[in-house]
């Protein structure tokens, strides 16, 4: 199973399933012969292009009894590695809002919801300005340049599109 990142600014993405590979090999062909390897062996049924989801935080994480966690309440962009721990952040933060809370009394879990929602949105803003400050580093083509350094052992293979119209980013 192959992912791959790119600026769709950049390079439309392919429409159709069976387009897929054909767009893999054509972008990053030619890098290094481990990835070569990994290129050939791809098929539709091992290649996917994901495509990130980039919302504004919600209003609220709670309607009645109903609660968002997770990328259902705030998909973080990839860029940022946060998803999994915001999702465990959330559990943690609507944990500690029910702790103590009494079902029965009138208006008890709404307001404990509505904490929660509350706490975890101004935690949750600075990381999804984080994901699309480097969003923009990595993938705007309008960015500054940055200096691309070469992986390990693959000095003498890589492909530079330096000086060939690129920014070495795809």
């Amino acid at each position: 199973m192959a992912y791959a990142q790119f600026a769709t600014a950049r390079h439309r993405a392919p429409e159709r399933e069976r387009d897929v590979v054909p767009f893999l090999r054509h972008h990053f062909g030619g890098w290094n012969p481990l990835l070569e390897g990994l290129l050939e062996e791809l098929t539709p049924e091992t290649s996917h292009l994901w495509h990130t989801t980039d919302l504004d935080p919600l209003p609220q994480l709670h309607r009645g009894n109903v609660v968002l966690v997770g990328d259902s309440a705030h998909p973080l962009l990839p860029f940022t590695s946060q998803g999994s721990a915001a999702a465990l952040e959330d559990a943690l933060c609507l944990a500690a809002q029910l702790d103590g809370t009494d079902g029965r009394v009138p208006g008890a879990l709404n307001s404990a919801l509505a904490a929660y929602s509350r706490r975890r949105q101004l935690e949750l803003v600075p990381l999804l300005q984080e994901g699309r400050a480097l969003r923009h580093h990595f993938l705007d083509p309008s960015a500054a340049s940055c200096p691309v350094a070469p992986l390990a052992g693959f000095e003498a293979t890589a492909r530079s599109t330096r000086g060939q119209g690129g920014d070495g980013r795809v």
